[in-house]
């Protein structure tokens, strides 16, 4: 049995993945101990929450954001853009924007431990000030959807 575990323990992690959310944000490569450092990384972050907010607001709407960028946000051509989003899609799109909200917010909460001054203090709470919003506005969409 000993010359078949390899094997059996290759198969094993095969059919049981590892599921571990990547979802490429510099918070995960910076320490919130360096303020200096985790600044520029939740603005970077910020800016990829919002775009994935941006993407999920549209296909709620039914709306594939490529194609509208491809067309330089021409309305007049909003009809060739539409693409039919599953729930199952959206609901996924939903609870990545959640997810990346809550690691945010534990990044921003162990930033804050380690801020001695009133400027960085303001800037962390503009930052999770915006965050909220963000992520307010995937809410919304996600609510309107269900009531339509």
């Amino acid at each position: 049995m000993l010359p078949f575990i390899k094997k059996y323990t290759a198969r094993i992690k095969k059919l049981f993945p590892k599921k571990d959310f990547d979802f490429g944000l510099y918070i995960q490569n910076t320490s919130p101990k360096i303020i200096d450092a985790a600044f520029p990384a939740l603005k970077q972050d910020l800016i990829l929450i919002l775009k994935r907010v941006f993407k999920h607001c549209l296909n709620t709407r039914n709306i594939d954001e490529k194609k509208l960028l491809e067309n330089d946000f021409n309305l007049n051509l909003i009809n060739d853009c539409t693409t039919i989003y599953s729930n199952e899609e959206l609901r996924l799109q939903y609870d990545e924007i959640k997810e990346i909200e809550q690691l945010l917010l534990v990044f921003m909460s162990k930033v804050r431990q380690n801020i001695n001054n009133k400027f960085d203090l303001d800037q962390l709470d503009l930052y999770q000030e915006s965050l909220s919003s963000i992520v307010y506005a995937t809410k919304y969409m996600k609510d309107v959807h269900k009531t339509i």
